[in-house]
């Protein structure tokens, strides 16, 4: 039999098909079964129906692109873990017909045992933060793994209003990236990241010229300045500050360290979900958190030696004792998810709804109690 010859009655027209390997100048044939569908090429619309307009169609392999949830990038999630996990099994990739950006995806993961992941919902913007980034509504897309990190993670993400993935999840989520919306946010980082340069290189040039100035007009007194500064304390500093405001003229010289778009005027407003007073121009005044009540927390045990607290108005484990971080775990030991009910962002009283608030959703209040009160 010549290597570079095959009689055609190897080959098979029952589906079946050949590989062939050379062996020592030989050539054999393994029969392989038929290959199932490229993992891309899965269902899509929500109908189930294989009858009428909008039944479900599979792709053919002259348009073999990936499946992908829209509007997913990797800063609409969080990886509550820092294990990994290899890629599963995409089994659903259901997307909302039309053009919409309503999914139900789910996948095969293969670990210590056989997990089920699921997404369904839709990614949602709510906003940008002061770096130019989106941030995401953590209630508008629900990641499930029925691993035992994945209930963790699910209430995690219930507590905070980010989407808290388990290491099954954050590999499932990674495989359906949208990869338009990655490049479009990749670009604005970039061209962020330009005006950055630009505006640091402008600075710089700045500087210079004043340090020119000081040297010539104020000689010596930066020195001094500096040299004071690095003696004192933080306290030291703030105190003599606050005791040139006593004076006309030391609350003149800081109008100009600290005029008003560094120091604004005082605003206050009262956050409707905890009752708190702050102000909204400064960020470390906006956190909103709530202790976990004593009146609802319990203690719970595993033998003698281990306990934790856990409350039973937002479902959190916290506080554990006799559990060490180098010690061998078991699955169903308790994770410290924190002294807070929630920790997030303050929202202003006029037009909160907490019947709507996805930070309160799920927590198993008296019924006489409401958010602000329970401080």
């Amino acid at each position: 039999l010549s290597p570079h010859r095959v009689p055609c009655h190897l080959y098979s027209c029952r589906g079946e098909r050949y590989r062939g390997r050379v062996e020592s100048s030989r050539v054999s044939f393994a029969a392989t079964a038929p290959r199932p569908f490229p993992p891309w090429q899965h269902k899509t619309g929500f109908s189930t129906s294989s009858k009428g307009a909008g039944a479900n169609t599979i792709m053919s392999n002259r348009n073999p692109h990936p499946p992908f949830i829209p509007g997913l990038v990797k800063g609409a999630y969080v990886a509550g873990s820092w294990h990994t996990a290899g890629t599963p099994e995409l089994v659903r990739s259901e997307v909302a017909s039309g053009g919409g950006t309503a999914v139900d995806f789910a996948w095969r993961a293969v670990g210590s045992s056989v997990y089920s992941v699921t997404a369904k919902g839709e990614v949602r913007v709510t906003g940008m933060d002061s770096q130019g980034q989106p941030t995401f509504d953590g209630r508008s897309l629900e990641v499930r793994c029925s691993c035992p990190d994945g209930e963790r993670q699910h209430a995690q993400s219930r507590a905070s209003n980010r989407l808290y993935v388990c290491k099954h999840a954050k590999a499932s989520l990674d495989s359906v990236l949208d990869g338009d919306a990655t490049a479009g946010l990749k670009a604005k980082a970039e061209a962020a990241a330009a005006r950055a340069k630009a505006e640091a290189e402008r600075r710089a040039r700045y500087h210079e010229e004043q340090r020119r100035l000081q040297d010539r007009d104020l000689p010596g007194e930066r020195e001094r300045i500096e040299h004071g500064l690095s003696k004192r304390s933080d306290a030291a500093i703030v105190s003599l500050v606050r005791e040139a405001t006593k004076t006309a003229e030391g609350l003149e010289a800081l109008t100009r360290v600290f005029p008003k778009d560094v120091m604004p005027p005082k605003r206050t407003v009262h956050c409707g979900r905890c009752g708190t007073a702050y102000d909204p121009q400064v960020q470390s005044d906006n956190v909103c958190r709530e202790e976990h009540p004593d009146e609802r927390c319990k203690t719970m045990w595993d033998t003698s030696k281990k306990s934790w607290e856990h409350c039973r108005r937002c479902g959190k484990d916290f506080a554990l004792d006799g559990f060490h971080s180098w010690g061998k775990r078991r699955r169903d030991d308790p994770e410290d998810e924190g002294p807070y009910c929630y920790e997030t962002t303050h929202v202003p009283v006029e037009g909160y709804d907490a019947n709507n608030d996805p930070i309160m959703e799920g927590w198993h209040r008296h019924p006489t109690e409401s958010p602000a009160s329970s401080q």
